[in-house]
């Protein structure tokens, strides 16, 4: 008996699980794709045909998404929908000249312009600091120049910590890790005294809840930013997460190999350039200057 040919769009939607999965893609992504798939993309598209897929119906699913989806964002959501496309057309299913655009609306690419951050100066993050109440102070130093994202430190288990020299090394593995990338981080040595302090409070967690048998919340952590970024008086938008961005533009300024950043980061080398670096021209006189001699021969 041959097996049941894919006819809809569900069926094209595992077909493109199983490809995620062979390629052992991590445990993170696949539950984010999961909710995506149950609750912005299956509500729409599962009983869809490869035949009665055209740029007009994508159309009809950003309306419906909007009304129904209302503040969720199409940027993973067109991801995974362009993925089982893209499976339909590797399955001769659907005719790569009639595959549709998928195109973030301009209200959203706005929105997403506006979301990439902004660096931090070492004046701006000091005020932070000075208003920082607590052990908040080393964890935002550990954020501004180590680059962890703000649970994967939040979350962070004090066994998963070793002493390395004078400095401690944080493990990574790829459950603990946005993207599944797993990776050791090393904190600065000059922090080795704050964090021999704060390991005295007893936790299985380096940052635990008020109660200590959990992890610091995100919305706590969230909540001592925005008080510090107040009472020191800084205008303007000026994320938590925006510490990595500035930390991945340091390491660049400070000429580390942009290969060691993005391991360190746990990011690819095309996210690291495209989104993360925030680079003025007087950051880049380095180039210029590099031809100043050679220049002056001629």
């Amino acid at each position: 008996m041959k097996p049941k040919k894919a006819v809809l769009f569900s069926d094209f939607y595992q077909k493109m699980l199983d490809q995620k999965i062979a390629h052992e893609t991590s445990p993170v992504t696949m539950s984010r794709i999961d909710v995506i798939w149950r609750k912005s993309l299956a509500p729409f598209w599962k009983s869809i045909k490869p035949k009665e897929i055209n740029q007009d119906l994508v159309t009809k699913f950003i309306n419906w998404h909007r009304e129904k989806r209302e503040g969720i964002q199409f940027v993973n959501v067109f991801k995974y929908l362009n993925n089982v496309f893209n499976v339909m057309v590797e399955a001769g299913a659907l005719p790569i000249e009639k595959k549709p655009k998928l195109e973030i609306p301009k209200t959203e690419q706005l929105h997403h312009a506006r979301q990439k951050g902004r660096y931090i100066t070492d004046q701006e993050f000091q005020v932070i600091l000075d208003h920082s109440e607590g052990w908040f102070k080393l964890f935002f130093l550990i954020l501004f120049s180590s680059g962890f994202r703000k649970m994967e430190l939040g979350k962070l288990e004090v066994s998963r910590l070793r002493k390395v020299g004078n400095r401690y090394v944080a493990v990574l593995n790829t459950d603990n890790t946005k993207t599944g990338r797993a990776r050791e981080v090393p904190f600065s040595e000059v922090l080795t005294p704050l964090v021999d302090e704060q390991l005295k409070n007893g936790s299985s967690y380096l940052f635990p809840s008020n109660d200590k048998q959990s992890h610091i919340r995100p919305q706590t952590i969230d909540l001592a930013w925005k008080k510090a970024k107040t009472a020191a008086g800084i205008e303007g938008k000026m994320r938590i997460h925006d510490c990595r961005h500035s930390c991945a533009s340091n390491l660049a300024k400070e000429n580390v190999n942009s290969v060691v950043v993005v391991t360190n980061l746990g990011m690819s080398l095309a996210m690291f350039q495209r989104t993360y670096l925030k680079l003025k021209a007087e950051d880049l006189f380095i180039v210029s200057d590099s031809f100043n001699k050679k220049i002056g021969k001629l």
